[in-house]
């Protein structure tokens, strides 16, 4: 078995070099994902190559929105489908059983009705099953900004993303809804929903003179098929409120736009062997 660390970053077009070093150093990532990237990749590569870890990129990747950094060479991660929104990969080191890693950025509420998001889920995970079937991988992990809350309904519909709050739920695989069996994914964030684990309540913070405000948004997260979820490790998981170095947060307790206006998210999957 072999422990594998990831961090997901929406950067918000900046480019916080050094704090993506200190959490590659201090949480030892191997695989990087980042959103909304207005930098050429190589540029971090060599940051963090003079900090003695390095890293690779797979240049002919095709999604806009999402780019990818990681330990393992371009053979050991390999897109299979690409949009300009999400990137599905084959994650397939040696002598490790194979996950499907798909990452995405949903697109966002400012320009988009709740209409709009529940069509773009839909044909994501419509894509994301037919990758499962072509490939034969059960365990997947669907990791991004969603720009929903885990309660919304594009994020735990049936013919979305449907993905519950329970572990147990999860793990009966599938629930029949008008004669048609839907699969599931386990969505862990739904425990970031309130302020007993970390000052940080979730990974965007956004206040408004709206009467519905929720303040503290949880729109990074990541969701697992129920076939993973003995990879997962639960007390792992973490919205990244410090680098490692120093506080991410602003003296008031938000995230501190100098770097992004979301906060990173960390979590490890334990992949045995084959």
């Amino acid at each position: 078995m072999q422990k594998i660390r990831f961090l997901f970053w929406n950067l918000n077009r900046n480019r916080p070099f050094e704090e993506i070093v200190n959490i590659v150093e201090h949480h030892q990532i191997d695989v990087l994902i980042m959103a909304e990237v207005n930098f050429n990749l190589a540029l971090l590569v060599v940051e963090l190559a003079q900090r003695g870890h390095n890293f690779f990129h797979n240049p002919i990747s095709q999604c806009d929105k999402i780019k990818i950094l990681t330990r393992f060479k371009e053979n050991f991660l390999k897109p299979v489908s690409e949009s300009g929104r999400y990137s599905i990969n084959i994650l397939e080191l040696p002598l490790l059983e194979k996950i499907l890693l798909a990452s995405v950025h949903v697109p966002d509420k400012s320009h988009n009705t709740p209409d709009d998001q529940e069509e773009f889920c839909r044909d994501f995970v419509e894509q994301v099953k037919r990758e499962e079937i072509e490939r034969e991988i059960v365990k997947t992990v669907l990791v991004g900004d969603f720009n929903m809350n885990p309660f919304e309904t594009a994020m735990i519909k049936s013919t979305g993303l449907h993905a519950v709050s329970s572990s147990k739920v999860s793990e009966k695989l599938t629930r029949t809804v008008q004669e048609k069996d839907y699969k599931f994914f386990y969505n862990p964030m739904w425990s970031w929903l309130g302020d007993i684990r970390s000052e940080a309540i979730g990974s965007y913070y956004y206040n408004t003179s709206n009467h519905i405000n929720f303040f503290w948004n949880t729109f990074d997260q990541v969701l697992i098929r129920p076939e993973l979820i003995p990879n997962f490790d639960k007390e792992a998981l973490q919205i990244l409120d410090k680098d490692g170095v120093k506080s991410l947060l602003t003296a008031n307790g938000f995230p501190n736009k100098t770097y992004s206006d979301h906060l990173p998210l960390y979590f490890t999957l334990n992949l045995n062997l084959v």
